[in-house]
């Protein structure tokens, strides 16, 4: 009894001397073993899988083909060594592997092993378990030198890390939000005169650093640590304070603009009602008084869309403005309608002198016609006869058209003296 205590003693004693010795798992292991074992990646470049060459006997040989990463980026595929006659183990051309995974593969890593000078990550092909190794070429007494980050940074170019991918995408993001920074702090300056474009180039400043944070926050979140963002957020703090102020500025500046047009029209519009107070006399200065009706109702319009903006700059018109613009809009309504009215009257006043001066023409030209008769002249006579003629009952036929009571009767006449001397 006192024999089989003692050997149990004795083992237990042996168990916790090895225990003792034990190393212990160094954090660079336990680091590789959390981002990699049991996951499943993309491949980024081509996995050897298998070279196929003829031993000295005649025999196919397959040899499984393992690829090689060593810093840089370099690649390299070497073939396993197999027992056959003239088969060794050696260096082969990307383009000589008989099988491979192409990039883009899915791939597990079904186990890790921690060599003295490098990393195997063994392979298999998610879709069809087919074998590939990749091995981290380091050197040796990499784990008391490398760094987790830089071996990360190795593997990341032969299997897609997509938390690695993430935090390149954000480091990248990050550098071409700053330089869309510098970009828009040189709008700011150079549209120091230009408020309005100097405003979005500050909003856009403003949205570009709402990103940043957000990307230092994404970036940080991903690492695991937290990164001090309080530089962009009192940036974008002043640009608040900033835009306001300026928008500010300009809105007074714009209502101050838009009261200087208003006035402007207020005045141009008093003089137009000034001269369309006169009656015309002729058509030619019924003509002119249209003109100015089409100025004042021009000026109308414009006074009309100046008070909208200053309804939309936050100043809205005063009541008594409003209806003087509505007097003037009614006022003008009327003003057409009246010399739209004369319109008929003027014309046919014109058509009415017109014919007037006409006729003793046509007396005059008669005459000439009546003396030229049977002369060599006659022909000359009649054709200067009749386009007056043609003018005068042209004449005529707009005034009846016009309303005139006398015109249709003097036109039926002329019609008749110009047959009767196209008939001679």
């Amino acid at each position: 009894m006192h024999r089989q205590l003692a050997i149990v003693c004795m083992w237990a004693m042996l168990d916790a001397s090895l225990l003792a010795g034990q190393k212990p798992v160094s954090p660079l292991r336990s680091k590789i073993e959390a981002e990699f074992a049991n996951k499943e990646f993309r491949t980024k470049i081509v996995f050897g899988n298998s070279f196929s060459s003829r031993a000295q006997n005649g025999q196919i040989v397959n040899q499984l083909v393992d690829t090689e990463l060593s810093p840089g980026g370099i690649v390299r595929y070497y073939t396993r060594f197999v027992w056959a006659p003239g088969v060794e183990a050696t260096y082969i051309r990307e383009d000589a592997i008989t099988s491979k995974l192409p990039v883009g593969s899915r791939v597990s890593v079904r186990k890790i092993d921690f060599m003295n000078d490098r990393i195997e990550l063994q392979l298999a092909g998610s879709e069809n378990n087919a074998y590939a190794k990749l091995k981290v070429m380091l050197g040796k007494g990499y784990e008391q030198r490398t760094d987790f980050n830089a071996i990360l940074r190795l593997i990341s170019t032969a299997l897609r890390i997509e938390r690695l991918e993430e935090q390149q995408r954000l480091e990248s993001g990050f550098d071409a939000l700053k330089r869309r920074v510098a970009a828009d702090e040189a709008d700011i300056q150079r549209y120091a005169s230009d408020p309005d474009k100097r405003v979005e180039a500050m909003q856009d400043l403003k949205h570009v650093l709402a990103q940043i944070i957000d990307n230092r926050s994404a970036y940080g979140h991903l690492i695991g640590e937290s990164i001090d963002t309080t530089q962009y957020s009192s940036q974008v703090a002043e640009l608040d304070k900033a835009i306001t102020e300026l928008k500010d500025s300009i809105s007074k500046q714009r209502i101050e603009m838009i009261r200087e047009k208003l006035k402007a029209d207020e005045q141009q519009a008093e003089l137009l009602k000034a001269r369309l107070q006169t009656k015309p006399a002729s058509l030619k200065e019924w003509e002119t008084l249209m003109d100015s009706l089409k100025q004042w109702e021009e000026s109308i319009s414009r006074r009309q869309d100046l008070q909208h903006q200053l309804t939309d700059a936050g100043e809205p018109p005063l009541p008594a403005e409003v209806a003087a613009l509505e007097r003037d809009s009614s006022d003008a309504q009327n003003t057409r309608k009246t010399l739209e009215g004369m319109q008929k009257e003027m014309q046919l006043t014109e058509l009415n002198n017109g014919y007037k001066q006409m006729e003793p023409v046509r007396i005059r030209l008669l005459d000439s016609y009546t003396r030229a008769y049977g002369t060599p002249d006659e022909k000359a006579a009649a054709t200067r006869l009749l386009d007056h003629l043609q003018r005068m009952y042209k004449n005529r036929t707009a005034a009846a058209n016009l309303g005139s009571p006398e015109a249709p009767a003097q036109a039926e006449r002329l019609l008749k003296e110009i047959d009767s001397i196209k008939r001679q």
